[in-house]
């Protein structure tokens, strides 16, 4: 294959673009003169741009009658490329791996033949990640970016799964926590080269800790724990002494304390790579529910002799009963719900204390029971009652009939 004009300047244009970096636009339909004016030469040497840049580099004289050999030769270059060409050559010495022109004849041979020319360049080995800080068994994705065109990969990663691949862009995972070690070996008909990063993969460890949505709480309640760990950890571990349960391995479990107190929490963060432990001391306060002591009677206004049942109805589950009944018989009681006998007429009042461990309180009722005196022989609403004595259980009973009502008694 020959080049014909059209070509000598494709790869003129790629040897000024790719050489100034910021040479874009050709200058008077030249890319020569565009990097000559980049580099700061404002005026043609011989009405040659070529030879005002051979004189900007010290190349004074031509080479084999040619300024491009004597220009090649400032690169080292000291045969052409292929078929002859010193502009290809002086393309190979200034630019990438990549030439960025297709000549509109033959494309697909003439790209053929540059990709053979650019393997001739030994690659240097570059890599880059998604991330270089994983959590454990995460993956990461590795992508080449060496130059001049590798045709093989030989990939290192300690402490990864895979530990080796050959793929140009493998996806690797970590699970030790630390630092981990990658190389990639790049090779082609050129050459081989080597980039070793030391620690360039760091994972995360495990941090374990955790929050909760009550610190402080009332017994027979519940609290719901949230781990916060960091490092993605996979299994957990739970202590709660004086809850139930006193373990767990969910995540987040939920757990019962019954009994006042104060309480330490645990929590053992753990994955494949690492294990952390969090321990809050007295994170926990239990209170007792404070107890509201109150009764009620069954009877209130009850006739001498008579008894009354008295039910306890305090709040917070007392334990411990103690009442006080003046007049009554008898006049104490630990009884939750005793019953008591007033056998002399009178006003009278109740008190209870209700308590349990780290809670007690009184009530006291002034002039809460009154028992009513009935005498021998009365009249009610002009009816006269007839009373008759009998025994019954020592007591005097009276049999009496009031309006519509009949065979009444009351017992003194």
């Amino acid at each position: 294959m020959a080049f014909d004009n059209n070509i000598s300047g494709a790869i003129q244009q790629y040897v000024y673009t790719q050489s100034g970096g910021l040479v874009t636009e050709p200058v008077n339909g030249t890319y020569i003169q565009a990097y000559c004016e980049f580099l700061g030469i404002t005026e043609p040497v011989n009405n040659s741009w070529l030879v005002a840049l051979c004189f900007h580099f010290g190349v004074t004289e031509p080479l084999g009658g040619a300024w491009v050999i004597a220009l090649s030769n400032y690169y080292g270059i000291t045969t052409p490329a292929p078929y002859g060409t010193w502009w290809m050559a002086l393309a190979f010495a200034t630019g990438t791996p990549t030439i960025p022109f297709i000549w509109n004849q033959n494309t697909n041979n003439w790209n053929d033949e540059i990709r053979k020319w650019e393997s001739a360049i030994a690659p240097i080995a570059d890599f880059t990640s998604d991330t270089t800080t994983p959590n454990s068994g995460q993956n990461v994705q590795f992508t080449d970016t060496s130059t001049n065109m590798p045709s093989s990969w030989a990939w290192t990663f300690t402490g990864g799964t895979p530990a080796t691949s050959t793929d140009q862009d493998p996806l690797v995972s970590f699970e030790t926590a630390g630092g981990h070690t990658v190389s990639l070996q790049v090779t082609n008909d050129a050459g081989t080269d080597t980039k070793t990063v030391t620690n360039y993969i760091n994972v995360n460890p495990v941090v374990a800790d955790f929050t909760s949505d009550e610190t402080v709480i009332f017994e027979n309640s519940s609290i719901n724990y949230t781990d916060t760990s960091t490092g993605a950890p996979t299994d957990w571990l739970w202590t709660f002494p004086g809850g139930t349960p006193s373990t767990s391995t969910l995540q987040n479990p939920t757990i019962a304390y019954d009994t006042p107190g104060t309480y330490t929490v645990t929590l053992e963060a753990s994955n494949a790579g690492s294990t952390d432990t969090e321990i809050k001391t007295n994170y926990i306060t239990v209170n007792v529910i404070p107890i509201v002591a109150n009764f009620t009677a069954d009877n209130t206004t009850p006739v001498e002799g008579g008894s009354v049942t008295f039910t306890d109805t305090s709040t917070a589950s007392p334990t411990e009963w103690a009442w006080t009944f003046t007049g009554g018989t008898p006049t104490t009681s630990t009884l939750q719900n005793p019953v008591i006998a007033y056998d002399t007429a009178g006003t009278y009042t109740v008190s209870l204390t209700a308590s349990k461990t780290g809670s007690s309180d009184t009530e006291t009722k002034i002039d809460y029971i009154t028992a009513v005196f009935i005498p021998d022989d009365v009249v009610i609403n002009s009816w006269e009652v007839a009373p008759f004595m009998n025994n019954l259980n020592g007591k005097s009973t009276t049999q009496f009939s009031v309006g519509p009502f009949s065979n009444n008694l009351i017992t003194y």
